[in-house]
């Protein structure tokens, strides 16, 4: 792992688990929290099932993929994170601290990793408590993002498993034009547990139905 340069810096500053510090503060947590960056190329695992959670990562740039291992070997996506986003905000707040999940960077990423027990010191303290509303925040979106996934999953018909996800994400941006977290059909496919020629054969059905209009990850939902 590599040091926190100024480059790393000007891109952590911005970070939304640091909203509500000044650079001095978020300096302070850097250093008490032996925090360092990390590449990761696509295709990379950052954390395999079970491995004990060391780290808080916050993620700089590019995109994780939380993923599901079936008994079978199949890989189901359960979560997508992104550029902003973090791994492990539950463990810091929580005891547990063996990861459920395989995490695998979806594209190149940049990353930040900080010791998760000193993470858990520093939150409690009133002069950090913006770090402990960002946690919260976090959670709140992880939350919303299963919510959106058990009622997609949920539907029997892929044409159904589209409409609730994208009706969801429509729901919470408050607006018909909907850009799913997914860079190919492969990966969208993989989230709602279904074929990737399957989900293609019904989302020509769903256009043709008028029921929305998809191009390259970007989905119209018809005007309510």
């Amino acid at each position: 792992m590599g040091e926190i340069n100024d480059k790393v810096m000007s891109s952590v500053l911005k970070h939304r688990f640091f909203k509500g510090l000044d650079c001095s503060q978020v300096e302070k947590v850097l250093s008490y929290c032996d925090a360092k960056s990390k590449s990761f190329d696509r295709g990379e695992v950052v954390l395999h099932m079970g491995d004990r959670l060391k780290f808080v990562t916050l993620i700089l740039s590019g995109r994780l993929n939380v993923i599901q291992q079936t008994r079978d070997g199949t890989e189901l996506i359960d979560l997508t994170l992104e550029s902003g986003g973090m791994l492990g905000a539950s463990f810091a707040l929580a005891r547990s601290e063996h990861y459920p999940r395989m995490v695998a960077a979806a594209e190149d990423s940049e990353l930040v990793m900080l010791d998760l027990a000193k993470v858990r010191e520093l939150v409690k303290k009133p002069e950090y408590r913006p770090m402990f509303e960002n946690f919260y925040s976090f959670l709140v979106s992880a939350l919303m993002s299963s919510f959106c996934k058990f009622s997609s999953v949920g539907c029997w018909e892929i044409g159904d498993k589209v409409l609730a996800y994208v009706e969801r994400m429509a729901d919470a941006t408050g607006s018909r034009e909907v850009r799913i977290p997914f860079r190919t059909s492969a990966e969208f496919a993989q989230y709602l547990g279904v074929n990737r020629c399957a989900l293609s054969r019904s989302l020509s059905q769903l256009e043709r139905k008028g029921e929305l209009v998809h191009k390259r990850g970007l989905f119209v939902l018809p005007r309510r």
